[in-house]
C-alpha cells in the first residue's frame, strides 16, 4: 500500500472491537472508533508556519464516526480522518527518543 494522506490527515486502520464495543458520548449520541495509526500527512498551514502531526506511525487514536472517511486500499477497509478530529491516542512506547 503507497497511499500518503495530505495535510493533516491521518489512515487508520480499524481495531476490530471498535466496532461492536465502542464508547458513547451521552451528549452527542454518536459511538466513537478507535484503530491504529498508519500514514501521516505533512501537517497543517497556518499562517505563522506549519504545524506537524503530534501523532505517530503506530499509535491507537479515537475518533467519532462523523469524522471517518472510509475507503478501500487492496480490498481492505481504512479511515482517513482529520487530526483536529481526533480526540485522543496511546503510545505503546512513551519515550520521546
Amino acid at each position: 500500500m503507497n497511499f500518503k494522506p495530505l495535510s493533516d490527515y491521518v489512515l487508520i486502520t480499524p481495531l476490530e472491537d471498535s466496532q461492536s464495543g465502542g464508547l458513547i458520548v451521552a451528549d452527542a449520541d454518536k459511538k466513537i472508533l478507535t484503530g491504529k495509526v498508519l500514514a501521516i500527512g505533512n501537517g497543517r498551514w497556518e499562517p505563522f508556519g506549519l504545524i506537524a502531526s503530534s501523532l505517530r506511525v503506530g499509535d491507537t487514536v479515537w475518533f467519532a464516526t462523523f469524522s471517518k472517511n472510509e475507503i478501500r486500499l487492496d480490498g481492505k477497509l481504512y479511515y482517513v480522518v482529520p487530526e483536529r478530529e481526533i480526540l485522543g491516542y496511546t503510545r505503546e512506547n512513551s519515550n520521546p527518543n
